[in-house]
């Protein structure tokens, strides 16, 4: 580690390191907001299909309960595989919103790590600002005695 030197202003030796580090937390944050976005609309399309598929197991159930004779049976098979071809998007909608939310866990498990890089430098910062001021003190200290020192030296001496 380098240790901190003499100047007017405190400069961070590792300030672009840390902006890219900003950076890419900003677009690990767009990609999490973008993964959130396509797991809502996931989950809407999932909610629309289960209601499509519940409205219409409630009209076959109204036809079958209605204590009617059965006169055309090839109506209700009809009905029956629409369902079984409901039920299999159903799945595979279900499917698709497990793999969204995979991917959002994972963009936020990204979004985490990148968080904790920009951490890590804003501490080193921090920690190199505290020292250079010590620096600085110093320096005040020592230029402070100095002209102390020469006042005195320049001032006769009475006994």
């Amino acid at each position: 580690m380098k240790k901190p030197q003499k100047s007017k202003s405190f400069k961070y030796n590792l300030e672009t390191v840390l902006k890219v580090r900003e950076i890419r937390q900003k677009q690990q944050e767009e990609r999490l907001s973008k993964a959130q976005k396509h797991l809502t609309v996931e989950q809407k399309k999932e909610m629309e299909i289960k209601d499509f598929q519940s409205e219409k197991f409630t009209e076959l159930r109204g036809i079958l309960d209605t204590g009617k004779t059965i006169t055309d049976f090839s109506e209700i098979m009809r009905r029956k595989s629409h369902l079984d071809v409901v039920k299999e998007q159903v799945v595979a909608q279900e499917k698709k919103r497990v793999e969204a939310e995979e991917q959002r866990n994972d963009e936020r498990k990204k979004l985490v790590a990148a968080n904790q890089k920009k951490q890590v430098m804003e501490t080193d910062k921090d920690k190199k600002k505290v020292a250079w001021r010590r620096v600085m003190a110093r320096e005040d200290i020592k230029r402070l005695d100095d002209m102390t020192q020469s006042r005195f030296a320049r001032k006769p001496k009475d006994l």
